[in-house]
């Protein structure tokens, strides 16, 4: 980056400044102590004007030289500062001990302790000894070395003594170069050689130069208008008053003009150069000033981008300094956050968030910044609707001149993806469940049957326990088929395929058939049951078949849950245009968390310890309702505090009348019944066949579908109980081959399978079935279609 290469190259340039200037010193000091070894006065007194550079004087330079040259290389390294320290505190002893001569006019011998000559000593208030200037100087110059080994205020205070010296030596060069030797030349006072004042002076500016962020250096290295007039003035205003009044001088010398002709030439030279310093001041300020003006709308024009952009970004998007601080923030971040600009920025995430949620947040950004390349991590917000989950990428941004970087963020909320994981895992684990109790459901009925029928298979067996046997097949039979209905219905519920037989029917009639399924299992657990009815007569347009199956699982389900000898209330009420139902136990209770889903499918596997089945009654339950415009609620105090389901189902807005049922007609039961059962599985056509025998009607059997067209060709019955799924010649075509018969198309021909969906029913009635029965057919309805046919025929 241009910014980066600028600072490095400012770097690398003031170490050269301070580099050269520390030779300079350690050089200019060591020619002066080889002159006065060597006896070579003009390499003490570079001007040859008598006042030579004493030894003391040398070795200050030497010091200082030094220690520049290591504090401008020793980086990071404590060991250099520690050694550039040293080398300035000893410059400054050496030369406060020398000031502290003048001052209390002694000598502690220390002058010439190491050389002594007697030239050299035009102004020398003691012999070999360096002036006040010089002493002065190099005291404050080793105090700002050694400060400038430090940071902050030290660093300050150094940049300002450095130009102190600058300007005690200033005035001694300025004799010098004018020839006004009370500027230099006056012993006590202001004597100083011109290479100890020029050697300082080098020394001073590299102070000035090694602490750029303070003082004049600061002010030369700005990037702003000031910054530039202040590189492009300092030169011309350091050389040119000295070139002009040099020049004067050098005019009465060779008398060319006397002093009041040189005195107002050079004011009006120099009010001409100023003016022109000043016009020139002015054009740079203007220039740098459009540039800036420039760089302002072109910042302004990138400012405007990037906030488009990041308010574009489908999500939250912020920036936040190397210290934490928020300095940006997207609208979308700072709706999440609840909080506006002004209150954002400017703090940190301790400020705003949780101890838990800023730790977190603090450490993902730490991480990002260490990366280098940045880190994708799931985080975790409240927001006003509850937690939400974000996928969000961190990343470092480097920031020219900071050595840390700031940290941006974007976030992209998936709590909806989150929540659906997660109901896919419970759904998952819903379903193991469902299979796991599934299993147990089927092995609880299959486990009597399978006893039962060993049982019969014994020798000897009389006919108690073949009744015995009987009621424990049928009432276990029974359950399984209450559980196949129960799959298959919520399995149209959720396909939407259960169509409801609608018709006006009583209230109570459904309620009775309802109570009347259920009192078995209320009985056998020995609940007391109440029964609460309205006094008036309500008639619904609803499918009492349904309805009652409702009222059933309810009844069912409450009894279950209900400890021996409990308490169940089925309470009826009409209010505000609805007939409300409600079933209510002192049983174990419901939980509050379990209100929320006890109507999902398969969300009630367990509860409170209780085995209650697959977990579809009460998802059932609710189905039906559905289809019924109807709605249930459930609620309970807690657990061991009972529960109450309460189902609401609307009035119509007009009382509804049942028609009186027309008188049946009458049927002829004079000749006996021909029928055939067609079934490839042997005990089933078997048991069919004896059982209607057993009932007075003539059955025979066949056991396959070439076989019952053969039987039927030979037998002509007036009944067919027709399988569907044979194996070679299936139902479907052996009704159609025998409605393709002369003596077939009055047969009545009932499907009896173990396929009951509605598309199973069209194929049956396109095949030329009759009926379709699904197995294990209810024999009362099964006799009553024989009956039917019976009648059928005889009015025929």
């Amino acid at each position: 980056m241009p910014g980066t290469r600028f600072t490095s190259f400012r770097a690398q340039g003031l170490r050269a400044i301070a580099t050269s200037a520390g030779l300079f010193g350690v050089l200019g000091g060591f020619l002066t102590l080889l002159g006065w070894a060597l006896d070579v006065p003009w390499m003490t007194d570079w001007l040859r004007s008598g006042i030579s550079m004493f030894p003391n004087a040398a070795i200050c330079g030497m010091l200082t030289g030094t220690a520049l040259i290591v504090l401008a290389w020793s980086g990071h390294s404590r060991m250099l500062r520690s050694l550039s320290r040293l080398a300035a505190l000893l410059c400054a002893l050496l030369s406060g001990l020398v000031l502290y001569q003048h001052l209390a006019d002694v000598n502690l011998g220390i002058d010439t302790a190491l050389i002594s000559r007697s030239w050299g000593q035009k102004a020398s208030a003691a012999p070999m000894r360096m002036g006040i200037p010089a002493s002065v100087s190099y005291l404050i110059l080793g105090i700002a070395v050694f400060l400038a080994s430090w940071n902050g205020l030290a660093r300050r205070i150094a940049s300002l003594l450095a130009l102190g010296t600058v300007a005690v030596v200033s005035l001694s060069l300025m004799g010098y170069w004018f020839g006004a030797d009370q500027l230099f030349g006056i012993a006590h006072y202001t004597a100083i050689a011109f290479q100890t004042g020029l050697i300082i002076f080098v020394l001073s500016v590299a102070i000035i130069a090694v602490i750029p962020e303070y003082g004049l250096a600061e002010m030369l290295l700005r990037e702003d208008a000031g910054g530039v007039a202040a590189r492009r003035l300092l030169l011309p205003i350091v050389i040119i008053p000295p070139v002009i009044g040099w020049l004067q001088i050098i005019g009465r010398q060779y008398e060319i003009y006397d002093v009041a002709f040189g005195t107002a030439v050079r004011t009006l030279c120099e009010t001409a150069l100023f003016f022109l310093l000043l016009w020139w001041t002015v054009n740079t300020i203007s220039s740098q000033a459009s540039v800036a003006r420039q760089a302002r709308s072109a910042l302004r024009v990138l400012d405007e981008r990037f906030t488009r952009f990041m308010e574009s970004v489908p999500g939250l998007a912020w920036i936040k300094d190397a210290d934490g601080r928020y300095v940006f923030a997207n609208e979308s971040a700072l709706k999440a956050f609840r909080l506006s600009r002004t209150e954002l920025y400017g703090r940190t995430d301790a400020d705003v968030f949780s101890p838990e949620t800023a730790a977190t947040f603090m450490t993902n950004d730490r991480r990002a910044m260490l990366s280098g390349e940045g880190i994708q991590v799931i985080e975790k917000l409240e927001h006003g609707d509850g937690e939400h989950h974000s996928l969000v990428a961190k990343f470092p941004i480097e920031e020219p001149g900071s050595p840390r970087p700031f940290v941006g963020g974007i976030a992209i909320d998936i709590t909806d993806r989150i929540r659906a994981e997660e109901a896919l895992k419970l759904a998952d684990r819903r379903k193991d469940e469902f299979l796991a109790t599934l299993a147990h459901e089927l092995r609880n009925p299959l486990a009597p049957i399978r006893y039962a029928v060993q049982l019969i298979a014994q020798p000897g067996v009389d006919r108690s326990t073949l009744q015995y046997v009987h009621g424990v097949i049928d009432r276990q039979v029974g359950h399984m088929v209450r559980l196949l209905e129960d799959l298959l219905d919520m399995s149209r519920i959720s396909y939407g395929k259960l169509e409801l037989r609608k018709e006006r029917v009583e209230l109570s009639v459904i309620v009775n058939s309802a109570l009347e399924a259920s009192r078995p299992v209320i009985q056998a657990a020995g609940h007391e049951l109440i029964v609460e009815m309205p006094p008036e007569r309500v008639v619904l347009e609803a499918d009492p078949v349904r309805l009652a199956q409702v009222f059933s699982n309810l009844l069912n389900n409450a009894s279950k849950f209900t400890t021996a000898r409990g308490r169940i209330v089925f309470s009826v009420r009409c209010e505000d245009g609805a007939v409300s139902v409600s079933v209510s136990d002192n049983g174990i209770g419901l939980t509050q968390e379990s209100l929320h889903t006890i109507f999902d499918m398969f969300s009630q596997v367990h509860r409170g310890g209780v085995q209650s089945g697959l977990g579809i009654g009460l998802a059932l339950v609710k189905g039906l309702l559905d289809l019924h415009g109807s709605t249930i609620e459930a609620a309970s105090e807690g657990p061991g505090q009972g529960s109450r389901f309460t189902v609401r189902i609307p009035l119509p807005k007009t009382p509804l009348e049942i028609a009186s049922p027309d008188a049946l007609p009458v049927v002829h039961v004079s000749q006996t019944l021909k029928i055939l059962v067609i079934d490839d599985v042997r005990d089933i056509a078997d048991s069919i066949s004896s059982l209607l025998r057993s009932m007075g009607y003539d059955a025979h059997t066949a056991y396959g579908g070439d076989e019952g067209l053969a039987e039927a060709d030979a037998f002509r019955p007036d009944v067919i109980l027709l399988d569907i799924g044979m194996p070679g010649r299936d139902g479907h075509q052996v009704c159609r081959e025998i409605r393709k018969q002369t003596w077939g198309g009055s047969i009545y021909i009932i499907a009896i399978t173990g396929w009951g969906q509605e598309s199973d029913r069209r194929l049956s009635r396109e095949a030329g079935f009759d009926e379709h029965l699904v197995k294990p057919v209810d024999v009362s309805k099964l006799v009553d279609l024989i009956e039917q046919a019976r009648g059928s025929r005889a009015t025929g």
